[in-house]
């Protein structure tokens, strides 16, 4: 006789134990969740992950919202290889990123695998100047510090080809609202324009300041902070701390 009682496995429920234990911040639990994978693929296939929240989530989960779920499930997924940083500032479909990792025999290589595939990508990226949204603090946590060195070489390049330019009796300021240096710059004076008239009394405070501060950065980089457009937070909200050691 058929139990009625009994309830159905449902076929999201691997995925919605890693979305419960992302939006708790437990990382922890969502990557021993992942490691599921290599001792049981059907009970936790990762390989598939995003095949199944496609076709049964909103079936299943409708009280959860799918954008605000795959944006959990990313960030748990980089959380969980140590690459948290790259999670905003990489283009790269975190499906990919689960492909390098289940096409090695361990999660240990996996991840090795991962790693080594992303800081490729983000060194090419401060190559092009590309750094919006990469941070040193970000970098030195995961354990990628060794490119720091370059990143800030290429901040102070992008802040020196923003060398406001006098034109039909203005200044414009755009690039330096491009430059991560130039907006802490234009911050410090508050000055939230995009142009200032030349005949402007602040036209000359934003050229001295950007002198002076050329030079502390070309003297010694390492005594400016870094710079970041607001303080990054783990999963749960706390305050990330920078004491992890570079790689």
């Amino acid at each position: 006789m058929i139990n009625l009682s009994k309830k159905k496995t449902k076929k999201s429920k691997f995925a919605l134990e890693l979305y419960e234990r992302s939006k708790r911040g437990d990382i922890a639990g969502f990557q021993t969740t992942m490691e599921g994978y290599w001792s049981d693929k059907k009970q936790y296939p990762l390989h598939r992950i995003y095949k199944v929240i496609d076709k049964y989530w909103e079936k299943e989960n409708q009280e959860y919202d799918l954008s605000g779920a795959l944006i959990l499930f990313r960030d748990g997924i980089f959380a969980s290889l140590d690459i948290l940083s790259f999670s905003l500032a990489l283009d790269l479909p975190t499906e990919d990123i689960l492909t390098i990792l289940c096409k090695e025999k361990s999660f240990k290589d996996g991840r090795r695998e991962v790693r080594n595939h992303c800081a490729k990508i983000v060194n090419t990226m401060i190559e092009k100047g590309d750094i919006d949204f990469l941070t040193e603090s970000g970098l030195k946590r995961d354990g990628f510090g060794y490119l720091t060195p370059k990143l800030k070489d290429k901040r102070i390049e992008k802040f020196k080809d923003a060398f406001p330019v006098e034109k039909d009796g203005e200044y414009s300021l755009s690039k330096l609202l491009r430059s991560k240096y130039g907006k802490l710059l234009l911050r410090d004076l508050e000055v939230t324009r995009v142009k200032v008239k030349a005949s402007d009394p602040i036209a000359k405070e934003i050229l001295e300041k950007y002198e002076h501060m050329l030079v502390e950065l070309e003297l010694d980089v390492e005594t400016l902070p870094d710079i970041q457009e607001t303080q990054q937070l783990t999963l749960d909200g706390e305050p990330v701390s920078d004491d992890d050691s570079d790689e």
